[in-house]
């Protein structure tokens, strides 16, 4: 089973507009919870472009349709301190 998501373009009167990615969940009851906002500014290329913005979104919803999994990658973490061995 698919799980359902949409794509909302979101267009508010006191900032630039955004496209709005939701998939349908369940946590004690079903709603709709965004996942992701890409922002982007009228009239740029670019990173900021309607164009880039709304493909990304439609990649997502597509990614998270087919039930993927958010990956995570751990680029740096200083080190815990409390399991290094003394130095006494």
């Amino acid at each position: 089973m698919k799980n359902k998501t949409r794509v909302t373009l979101i267009e508010p009167i006191d900032s630039d507009p955004y496209y709005a990615v939701q998939v349908y969940t369940f946590q004690k009851f079903w709603y709709w919870s965004c996942v992701r906002c890409y922002i982007f500014k009228w009239g740029h290329d670019g990173l900021y472009s309607r164009e880039t913005a709304e493909q990304d979104a439609l990649e997502l919803a597509k990614r998270l349709e087919d039930g993927g999994k958010p990956k995570e990658t751990i680029i740096y973490q200083s080190e815990d301190e409390s399991v290094l061995p003394s130095q006494n």
